[in-house]
């Protein structure tokens, strides 16, 4: 039976389109950040049963990212995942009682934090959404090895813009062709006067930037964790160091308040 009260936090609820009745239901551990577990049912929800071979899908942050998905015209095609570079995408080829990581998610292909999948209506295409954007892929029932991604490049369906800019962008104080924004899980990324913005600095998460008004070859970003970069040669990419003398990222110094930007 399904768990109750306890750890037992969130729910990523899948239904097998071919079979109406065959659900399955992953609960995360709100004490680890972890999975607890994934339960399945063949009977509209009278009785679960936990599927013991079924490794962690999503990382330490079920919370944030945790989603299963059933191949339409095949019920044995079942995909998982979540969190974490090289191990956010799972497969299973019998109905989730064993498990995979899958080729793209071994090597990195896919950006981290997996939050959607579907498919086309003909189950011939599965879509993948994450923090970085969308990919595809058709190998559905066999061992899924290639991916491709759908954020750049020209074709059907590519050249998505799906980037999410946090407050602060900083830009230029005489070339309004360049500016610098902080994105969510993207790092910070560099404006040049056209629609293809490029990375521009050494984040995950990049929040606000700087130029300095009366230098503009010092740029600066700033990051997850309290973290704070500088560039003096105009905010190449590589040319970001960090530059955050006195802070403390954990919050635990007494004197984090005071610090010096270099």
């Amino acid at each position: 039976m399904l768990p109750t009260g306890g750890n037992a936090e969130r729910v990523a609820l899948a239904m097998d389109p071919n079979v109406s009745t065959t659900l399955y239901a992953g609960i995360s551990n709100n004490s680890t950040g972890g999975m607890l577990g994934l339960w399945k049912t063949t009977d509209g929800g009278n009785n679960w049963i936990q599927l013991a071979n079924t490794p962690n899908l999503c990382g330490g942050q079920c919370w944030y990212d945790f989603v299963i998905a059933v191949a339409p015209g095949n019920s044995n095609a079942v995909f998982g995942g979540g969190s974490g570079w090289g191990n956010q995408f799972y497969q299973s080829l019998d109905g989730g009682n064993t498990w995979a990581e899958t080729g793209p998610a071994q090597n990195s292909t896919i950006h981290p934090d997996l939050h959607a999948l579907t498919f086309s209506a003909d189950g011939s295409i599965l879509y993948i959404g994450v923090d970085g954007g969308m990919y595809s892929t058709t190998e559905i029932g066999t061992s899924l090895n290639n991916v491709t991604s759908l954020n750049a490049g020209s074709g059907p369906g590519t050249g998505l813009g799906t980037l999410q800019f946090y407050p602060g962008p900083a830009i230029h104080p005489t070339n309004v062709n360049d500016g610098f924004g902080g994105t969510q899980d993207n790092g910070s990324m560099q404006y040049s006067g056209s629609l293809t913005w490029n990375f521009g600095g050494a984040c995950g998460d990049g929040a606000r930037n700087l130029i300095d008004s009366q230098n503009p070859t010092n740029v600066y970003e700033s990051c997850v964790q309290l973290s704070i970069w500088k560039s003096t040669d105009g905010g190449r990419a590589d040319s970001f160091n960090q530059a955050q003398n006195g802070t403390d990222p954990n919050g635990t110094d007494s004197n984090s308040e005071t610090f010096t930007i270099e």
